[in-house]
């Protein structure tokens, strides 16, 4: 916990609630909002009218603040990933369901120390270290099949010497400028290489939020369609995909989770242990 934080009991919190409102500000009332509907167990993702209300509040008070961009992103972007994580908890790892529950209410109270954006990026680090744990250990492509930079060439309908840089070591040693000279290459993998090479970009994509690197022009949106075929063969992909398991295929429902890839519910169905699949 940061020093600068009250402790997660909502009755710290209401000392900077009370605070708040005896300046006349609004957020002090969204804090009191929130605790009322911890207090009443309400689950903190439902579509109810005070998850409504809480947000309709939030945007109100955006809307009228001058916070740095930046700050303002952050809060926004926490407030819809909280909503979304109800998708994710049948996979979710209790740490970043931790982080993705904390209250939005929370986070704009304290806007302008820096918090909210570091929460956030704790939020990236968590579901990282999900994609790392999750694809540990995995294999390069063997010889029989495309690196990266093979895949990138076939994409020019050339052919290209099996390189070392993407084909010998850990995908967790494959720097951002490998990854960068291959922004065209994923469409020509097979399953070895996208076992291997999708949690690297994955990991670059995350890495690089929210305005992502400069000089990526095609990877990560290339990325985005690979995971969410969107009406392109359903059997091309499933082929394509067929190395990962479970535990992969959860780690993506988190990726996806925090980009908004639409993919999302395929990806999180798939990462549910067989055992618990209904």
């Amino acid at each position: 916990m940061d020093p600068m934080l009250p402790s997660d009991a909502w009755s710290a919190w209401s000392v900077v609630a009370d605070r708040l409102l005896e300046a006349g500000d609004l957020r002090g009332e969204l804090l009191l909002l929130d605790a009322e509907r911890a207090a009443a167990a309400w689950p903190p993702d439902d579509d109810d009218a005070m998850t409504a209300l809480i947000a309709e509040r939030i945007e109100a008070w955006l809307d009228t603040s001058a916070l740095p961009e930046p700050t303002a992103d952050a809060i926004t972007t926490h407030a819809d990933l909280r909503h979304r994580v109800r998708l994710l908890l049948p996979v979710a790892p209790p740490a970043l369901l931790e982080l993705a529950h904390r209250p939005t209410s929370q986070l704009l109270a304290l806007a302008g120390t820096g918090w909210p954006e570091e929460h956030l990026r704790a939020i990236d680090l968590a579901v990282i270290a999900w994609i790392e744990e999750a694809f540990d250990g995995v294999p390069p492509p063997d010889t029989n099949h495309r690196t990266l930079a093979q895949a990138e060439a076939a994409d020019g309908y050339m052919k290209a010497p099996r390189d070392a840089e993407g084909s010998e070591g850990r995908w967790q040693d494959l720097d951002d400028g490998y990854l960068l000279a291959c922004q065209w290459a994923l469409p020509h993998l097979d399953a070895q290489g996208m076992r291997y090479y999708l949690p690297a970009i994955m990991r670059f994509a995350v890495r690089h939020l929210p305005d992502g690197h400069p000089a990526d022009t095609w990877l990560t949106e290339s990325l985005e369609y690979t995971l969410d075929p969107q009406g392109g063969s359903e059997a091309w992909h499933r082929e394509r995909m067929a190395l990962l398991d479970a535990q992969q295929a959860a780690a993506i429902g988190a990726f996806c989770w925090r980009t908004g890839n639409g993919a999302l519910e395929r990806w999180v169905a798939r990462g549910v242990p067989a055992d618990r699949r209904r």
